[in-house]
């Protein structure tokens, strides 16, 4: 899976396609500023602001055009008649772009008739008009295209000479604009790097896609972007920093000194729908750079604690080991949850901020199934009223699965509004219509009471827990 953008990332993306959005003029600048904002969906406004730089390269397309074709109108010729006909005809219900057009065509049929009289030889206008058509016309505009390619104005380039099709080397021509296009924010981004403006650098390299070394340097910019988040006291972006280039020089060791002070320092200050670390499990599926901090969503927060679930699904697990009518209580989830799963996530002094929760039986609200006994746990799942309770979005109960827990079994599938990861089903304690079933939520967040048999083997586990950050 390639290396997922941390928020501090999708943040610098943002504010980078911010200003390309405010400085931007031309049709082909508004759509490199929606691009940047489409590679971070969901992301505070992006969608929106996405959406208004088409807006708004639409605009300066259809500006472009008027002004080319009142141009053309100006010169009281012919050709230029015919030209800017042909340019407002293209955008027709633009300003006055339909009554332009009307006009010139006019213009254009009464200065032919003055030209045709002048000639006795109507063949010889035609041959002009012709001659016009398939030469002169183009061979202008391909020599424009040229002049804004030798003056540096790529992407101006680039839009007139996909307009030519495939006149001379204008496909050619195309690739040069686009190399050359890479090239300029290539070197962009690495004056930002060399300014030590790691932030910006991390998302100009980001939008390069590989283009020369660009991910060599954007894990540089993220090393050196980590060290500076570690030392202005940000341990938790630091955190997502650094494990994004495990392996990179002394990240391992780097993430290891953040997260101590996050635990320290940061966690009991997180808010309710922010997100925290805490415990460490497999995540990225290689065992041979050790386990990733678990990234928890707080859900809520009392003078007593924090009520978290983890952001991604885990690992994948059936509810029972075996097909039978069981609760909460005594299946097999719950066994593993607070043994294995408790004993591999957490340190000593870890488990000693992780407080033993009365866990309510939950009955089926639909299906009237009974649910068997309360119980005491320090790790559970979340029943289906307390996933209604906490997440009223149901694209936000949406569940990531880590590539550990893909490599599990677990069921995924492209998201319906995460842009990065798969998504899987994962289960809740709720009973489902059958007493061995239980109910789950689905990929794209609904919660699915008829449930499913305990032992099917491709649900993600999603842990609950609640934690004193005081110890």
């Amino acid at each position: 899976m390639a290396i997922q953008k941390t928020d501090a990332e999708r943040a610098a993306v943002y504010e980078t396609a911010v200003t390309a959005m405010q400085k931007a003029y031309s049709e082909p600048a508004f759509r490199a500023a929606a691009g940047m904002f489409e590679s971070i969906p969901g992301f505070r406004d992006a969608d929106a602001l996405s959406e208004k730089c088409l807006e708004d390269a639409e605009i300066c397309r259809k500006n472009t055009l008027y002004n080319a074709a009142k141009s053309q109108k100006r010169k009281n010729t012919i050709r230029g008649y015919r030209a800017a006909a042909g340019l407002f005809g293209r955008i027709p219900g633009w300003k006055d772009a339909d009554r332009q057009k009307s006009e010139a065509e006019k213009a254009g049929k009464k200065r032919t008739a003055v030209f045709a009289a002048a000639f006795s030889a109507a063949g010889l206008l035609i041959t002009a008009a012709v001659l016009y058509a398939a030469l002169i016309s183009p061979l202008l505009r391909y020599r424009n295209a040229q002049d804004l390619f030798l003056a540096g104005r790529y992407e101006e380039a680039r839009y007139y000479f996909k307009e030519l099709g495939s006149y001379r080397d204008s496909g050619e021509m195309i690739l040069r604009c686009e190399t050359a296009i890479k090239d300029q924010k290539y070197d962009s981004a690495l004056s930002l790097m060399n300014e030590g403006r790691y932030k910006s650098a991390i998302a100009a390299f980001s939008a390069l896609y590989g283009y020369r070394d660009s991910e060599e340097k954007l894990t540089e910019c993220r090393y050196a972007f980590g060290g500076e988040l570690l030392d202005a006291g940000k341990y938790k972006d630091a955190i997502s920093v650094f494990m994004s280039v495990k392996g990179y020089l002394d990240s391992s060791e780097k993430a290891d000194t953040a997260y101590l002070l996050h635990v320290e320092r940061e966690l009991r200050s997180a808010g309710i729908g922010e997100s925290v670390f805490f415990g460490s499990y497999e995540q990225d599926d290689d065992r041979s750079d050790g386990k990733e901090y678990i990234e928890w969503r707080v859900l809520d927060k009392t003078a007593d604690g924090m009520f978290l679930i983890s952001v991604c699904g885990l690992d994948c697990r059936k509810y029972n080991s075996e097909p039978a009518g069981v609760t909460w209580e005594n299946c097999s989830l719950r066994t593993w949850l607070n043994g294995s799963f408790f004993s591999e996530a957490f340190r000593p002094e870890e488990q000693d901020m992780i407080r033993e929760t009365a866990v309510a039986a939950d009955e089926n609200a639909e299906y009237g199934t009974k649910p068997g006994n309360d119980t005491k746990d320090r790790v559970f799942l979340l029943s289906a009223s307390e996933v209604e309770a906490y997440t009223s979005l149901e694209y936000a109960r949406q569940c990531q699965v880590t590539e550990y827990c893909i490599a599990q079994g677990v069921y995924a599938k492209g998201t319906y509004r995460l842009s990065e990861d798969e998504v899987g089903w994962w289960w809740l304690r709720t009973p489902g219509k059958y007493i061995d079933s239980a109910v789950y939520a689905l990929t794209d967040g609904s919660v699915f009471l008829n449930g499913r048999s305990v032992d099917s083997d491709r649900g993600a586990v999603r842990p609950a827990l609640w934690i004193r950050p005081e110890g």
